[in-house]
């Protein structure tokens, strides 16, 4: 599990990660669920950027082990700083 960095605004020390439904159609045309992930400070509710799920037929429940890639990568930009220098630009 990746060390979280504080709130970038109030620096608050814990955050808890959100999970939005949203529905969707996947390329076949059929119904499927999708879910946006995202950091949240506990206290001055500050956001970091959200992930999308691809698009699944069934729904799964985020907080299990298929979900593991796109909680990484929500803490990624929860921890990401302006000044950071990681490559990707």
């Amino acid at each position: 599990m990746t060390e979280l960095k504080p709130c970038p605004f109030c620096g608050h020390p814990t955050s808890r990660l959100l999970f939005k439904r949203e529905y969707c159609k996947d390329v076949e045309g059929f119904v499927a669920v999708r879910y946006r992930i995202w950091r949240i400070c506990n206290k001055c509710r500050a956001r970091g950027g959200y992930v999308l799920t691809r698009p699944q037929i069934w729904e799964k429940d985020p907080r299990c082990d298929w979900a593991d890639a796109y909680r990484a990568e929500a803490d990624g930009k929860w921890n990401r700083r302006v000044g950071d220098t990681d490559g990707d630009e």
